[in-house]
């Protein structure tokens, strides 16, 4: 292997079968075309194997195969390579070598994406090979031409490196700019320059902040910014004249602001709750409630979200704070009520109780930060008539116990529940008895002597024109 220079054989020897050995001997490239063998254990050398032969042991394992034969006379064969100019991703790319007296058609590898190779034969023996079109990948690569020569049948090779630019966006860009200062709940406000942009896409803006592109200009807006964040933006798009992609990324630091002491001090939900109650001659009424809510250090308040018939007002804004009064009365049709009061309100489940979600939004003194709570205010229709709990019937729901007369160490009693909420069961007894939702049966612990036990199951009716009502069922556990 000495003798042939086959210096750095090992590194790049890639037994897949085909030993593919590019051997850089004298600026050329020869690649064998024997196929590796596998030496058994106590092989030395195949039968009429002469000197010209090298062995190899990788991983344990030993190759062998026909040394190049370097002292090949080539003749008259060239390739000529020329002198190949550097390309430019997406653009158009064109370069021409020339190969003589070849016994066949050379071949060529190593072209980047976008380049093709056409092969012509010119004259006898000879090829031009011409190699053209668009880059789109930047780099550099090596480009192997290789065949026979027509005398001697001797390998021959060449081989350069072709560079390919990165695309040229010419005068084309994007500026950012210098970004103002982003404050969480604060307005925002920047704009962006780009120059000989097309096709101009705007990613991982929060959707509190919106994007207008105009003419030369990208305008951001919000009349509100989010919670304190971090967002990572990119503006990309594409030069109009050899369609070169532009991209520039910037990160917009969403801080807090420093509100000092400043709060609200929010009442409980007894106090935000409104009613609707039936008088003395049976009429449904809304009851007027007002709730007092300080703020300390907060003035310019505002309410979001308050229900149709309920009032934001302004007591008193002082150096040390503001005092606002939420205050109204559920809306109804005189002695009917209508579904107005319940508008826009969410259900409590099944129940005839509705609530809103309120966000009051406020400025500290004297810092000007905003200051956002959220306050639930509730109303509970208590003007809803219900059947008699026990009137299984009339609710359209029932609830059923199986056998009841148990010993010491049983523990089941089954419970058959129709249109009743599982999970609103409670259990009043003198015998120690427990719920379980998930199978519809009483568990009895135990802890009881014996004895009869008055045993009462009460719970919610779920769905129909009762849905809500409680409903119960009484029955006797004796204990033996």
């Amino acid at each position: 292997m000495t003798d042939f220079k086959f210096y750095k054989f090992i590194e790049d020897f890639r037994p897949s079968g085909t030993l593919s050995r590019e051997c850089n001997y004298l600026g050329e490239v020869y690649k064998p075309t024997s196929t590796a063998r596998r030496i058994k254990a106590g092989f030395n050398r195949p039968v009429g194997a002469n000197a010209g032969y090298f062995g190899l042991c990788y991983r344990g394992t030993f190759y062998w195969g026909p040394c190049p034969n370097l002292s090949c006379d080539k003749a008259a064969s060239t390739i000529d390579l020329g002198t190949p100019p550097e390309a430019t991703v997406n653009e158009t790319y064109e370069h021409e070598i020339v190969v003589t007296d070849f016994s066949a058609e050379p071949t060529i590898t190593g072209l980047p994406d976008g380049l093709t190779a056409t092969i012509e034969e010119t004259d006898d023996d000879e090829w031009t090979i011409t190699i053209t079109g668009t880059p789109t990948t930047e780099g550099e690569f090596t480009i192997i031409v290789s065949g026979t020569t027509l005398e001697n049948s001797c390998p021959m090779a060449a081989a350069f490196n072709l560079i390919v630019n990165p695309c040229d966006v010419g005068d084309s860009e994007i500026d950012i700019g210098e970004l103002p200062e982003a404050t969480q709940f604060e307005e925002y406000d920047h704009e962006i320059t780009f120059t000989d942009v097309d096709d101009i896409e705007i990613l991982g803006l929060p959707e509190e902040i919106e994007a207008t592109i105009g003419s030369g200009t990208i305008t951001l807006h919000s009349d509100e910014l989010p919670a304190e964040s971090v967002w990572q933006v990119t503006i990309r798009g594409t030069t109009p004249e050899n369609g070169c992609p532009i991209e520039v990324q910037f990160t917009i630091n969403i801080g807090p602001c420093d509100a000092g002491d400043s709060y609200y001090q929010v009442p409980s939900q007894t106090r935000l709750t409104w009613f609707l109650r039936r008088n003395a001659v049976d009429c449904c009424l809304g009851i007027f409630n007002a709730v007092t809510i300080f703020a300390n250090l907060i003035d310019n308040i505002s309410a979001s979200g308050l229900p149709s018939w309920l009032d934001l007002e302004t007591i008193s804004e002082t150096e040390v704070g503001s005092q606002i009064r939420l205050q109204g009365s559920p809306t109804t049709d005189s002695c009917e009520a209508d579904d107005s009061a319940f508008t826009d309100g969410t259900q409590l489940g099944t129940l005839p109780i509705y609530y809103w979600d309120v966000e009051l939004t406020g400025e500290s003194i004297p810092n000007d930060c905003q200051v956002k709570t959220t306050i639930r205010v509730w109303l509970t229709n208590s003007c809803y008539e219900c059947p008699d709990p026990t009137d299984h019937e009339a609710l359209g729901a029932s609830i059923e116990n199986g056998e009841a007369n148990v010993t010491i160490g049983d523990e089941l009693i089954a419970i058959t529940l129709d249109n009743v909420v599982p999970s609103s069961i409670v259990i009043t007894s003198g015998a120690d008895l427990e719920w379980s939702e998930a199978d519809s049966w009483v568990a009895w612990l135990g802890v009881a002597a014996p004895g009869s036990y008055v045993t009462t199951l009460t719970g919610t009716v779920d769905e129909g024109e009762h849905a809500g009502c409680p409903i119960s069922h009484t029955f006797t556990v004796v204990i033996s």
